[in-house]
């Protein structure tokens, strides 16, 4: 005769009370869960970041990026090393900086 293994669905097929039981309970205990889950419609966080911008009336945008944008961004990265989206564009400059 042949011997058989006995695995964890013929387990669960022939215990079926007690996989009906841990199953409603970790339903229950996750509805429980949510319905005392903290929750706010508007929670409140601090958005720590800033704009830089620099105007060069009259410059063209190489001119802006040379005289204004490289020495800003040079400080800034040296300073804060997660400065980003640096742009230039004609006469403007902008860096946004996170604080």
């Amino acid at each position: 005769m042949r011997e058989r293994k006995n695995g964890v669905i013929e387990w669960t097929m022939r215990h079926y009370q007690i996989t009906l039981l841990v199953i409603t309970v970790l339903v229950g205990l996750g509805i429980l869960g949510l319905v005392d889950m903290p929750k706010q419609e508007f929670p409140e966080f601090t958005i720590r970041q800033g704009v830089v911008v620099g105007v060069y009336p009259g410059a063209t945008s190489g001119e802006v990026e040379e005289q204004l944008a490289k020495p800003l961004e040079r400080y800034l990265f040296t300073n804060c090393p997660r400065a980003y989206s640096p742009s230039s564009r004609m006469m403007i400059s902008a860096i946004l900086p996170p604080y």
